[in-house]
């Protein structure tokens, strides 16, 4: 479980297939996180817009805008730029894991994947956008 502080470290998910999605937000907010979700960029985007959600878990291959261009966004605008994202895709290849690195992701997962390893990579990006007291 993440250190404890006077609010919940909120986390936003965008997953489009409903099972996956519904299993990370179980599985984060038995860990005690706050859990935004999305099923689509478009909706995730708008969320972002609206709250203030620290961390991201990302699908790159969403309907209605694709996990690239949410990046590009969040990494254009002033107030959710540091936002720390996390991509998740079954998507392979040193190109476009470097390319999607390049474009402003944190850090990168394949499907499928260990949610050991998810939940160390979400407490590394807690750390790191948890300032220290």
């Amino acid at each position: 479980m993440h250190a404890p502080s006077s609010e919940p470290f909120t986390i936003m998910i965008a997953e489009d297939h409903p099972d996956q999605r519904a299993f990370l937000e179980l599985i984060l907010q038995k860990e005690g996180y706050r859990v935004l979700s999305a099923a689509d960029g478009l909706e995730a985007w708008e969320k972002l817009q609206k709250d203030d959600a620290r961390l991201v878990v990302l699908d790159i291959m969403l309907p209605k805008m694709d996990g690239l261009e949410l990046i590009r966004r969040i990494r254009g605008d002033d107030r959710l730029k540091n936002i720390y994202v996390l991509v998740v895709t079954a998507r392979k290849g040193e190109t476009f894991l470097v390319n999607t690195l390049d474009l402003g992701a944190d850090s990168y997962m394949i499907k499928p994947f260990s949610f050991a390893e998810l939940l160390a990579r979400i407490r590394v990006g807690v750390r790191r956008m948890t300032p220290s007291s």
